[in-house]
């Protein structure tokens, strides 16, 4: 009997199509099966990765693209793979509670999502112990949307991470960024962080669905001790159904995951319309991470809405979205934005540590210092 080998070539192909295609179904249900890591991709010539660790939070950051579908995403905020600490909180005693699984800043204008590419970074910079520095520990690099084709809008950004080791300020990392219009006038300028926090030590978690499916995203909005405007977005580990018994804030004794891990605004100009105050987000969206928004458009018009979406009405695997915005940047001008990012226990604690953030930045990063160590003969 003869074969027709193109024909049987052409049975294999689809065959193995159709096993990939089935596994692709079976994995569908596990984020982490399915995304695609930075370290899949071609790195920048200016690329560059770190783990700030000095403190009790311990978090992965990176300058290079980690593209999911047709989403590029850049300044990274944590490590999707658990190959490094994301948010790894070592408060209670679980070193390997990570509680975030990716993180970045997003911007958009004119409709749409600016896309910053990592291929125009060629500045990234890690500072330790530099007397020079405002904390000892700083990550900065820069990035633009040069290659951002037919969406581009002509913008420079800048990133700057700050750390400390102090036990007031070593829970939160103060995180700001730089903006500048390069070409032209942009009006309707958005910010955002985009934040998938995953909440629960390795160790309590039960599958994926104790590990990611039990989270619950908030916001808090108000006035701390000293008057200034509190803006906070939110997450922590809640009571997930599928498990017996009440399970939040983890499963273990004592407790693997009480934590809450959340964003500030400390640093941001009123809004171009002055309808949100200096210093206060003007937007808070959350959605399951098999509902992403479409990139690009919907976005922005996410960000638009200047919208607080009301919690959930039960725990699962969540994704938020904390706005600024819009601001005008004419060109050459600079929009200079900051956030503290950090984990406190409880939201009570998360307030008290973000409310360090706040008042660190506002004196100028001058606050009380570990003692110099003495010197003995």
């Amino acid at each position: 009997m003869r074969i027709n080998l193109k024909k049987a070539y052409r049975i294999t192909f689809i065959a193995v199509l159709g096993l990939l295609m089935m596994a692709n179904l079976a994995f569908a249900a596990n984020k982490y099966a399915t995304r695609t890591t930075s370290n899949d991709l071609t790195k920048p010539a200016g690329f560059g990765e770190v783990v700030v660790n000095i403190g009790k939070v311990h978090n992965y950051f990176t300058n290079n693209t980690n593209a999911s579908s047709a989403d590029e995403q850049t300044f990274l905020i944590g490590k999707d793979d658990l190959s490094s600490p994301s948010m790894m909180w070592l408060e209670g005693g679980y070193s390997d509670n990570h509680y975030l699984y990716f993180g970045m800043m997003r911007c958009a204008a004119g409709g749409n999502e600016i896309r910053f590419n990592s291929l125009t970074s060629e500045d990234w910079e890690v500072k330790k112990n530099d007397p020079k520095a405002v904390s000892p520990f700083e990550v900065s690099f820069s990035m633009s949307d040069e290659l951002a084709g037919s969406l581009k809008k002509g913008i420079w950004a800048r990133q700057t991470v700050h750390a400390w080791s102090e036990s007031y300020r070593d829970d939160f990392f103060i995180i700001e960024y730089d903006f500048v219009a390069t070409e032209e006038d942009i009006t309707d300028f958005y910010a955002w962080y985009h934040m998938d926090c995953d909440i629960s030590a390795a160790a309590g978690g039960s599958g994926a669905l104790g590990f990611w499916r039990d989270d619950f995203p908030s916001y808090y909005m108000g006035t701390d001790a000293n008057g200034n405007p509190e803006s906070i977005s939110y997450m922590f580990d809640a009571d997930n159904p599928n498990i017996t018994g009440d399970d939040t804030f983890g499963k273990l004794s004592p407790k693997e995951s009480t934590g809450f891990i959340g964003s500030r605004i400390i640093d941001s100009p009123p809004t171009n319309d002055s309808t949100v105050a200096a210093n206060t987000q003007s937007g808070h969206q959350w959605w399951d991470w098999n509902s992403d928004p479409a990139v690009g458009g919907e976005f922005y018009n996410l960000a638009a809405k200047k919208e607080f979406k009301p919690d959930p009405g039960s725990p699962h695997d969540y994704r938020y979205m904390q706005i600024v915005g819009p601001f005008t940047i004419n060109k050459g001008d600079t929009l200079h934005i900051a956030f503290g990012y950090g984990i406190g226990e409880g939201l009570d604690g998360l307030r008290k540590n973000l409310q360090w953030a706040y008042d660190l930045y506002w004196n100028d990063f001058n606050g009380p210092a570990a003692p110099i160590a003495p010197s003995a003969t």
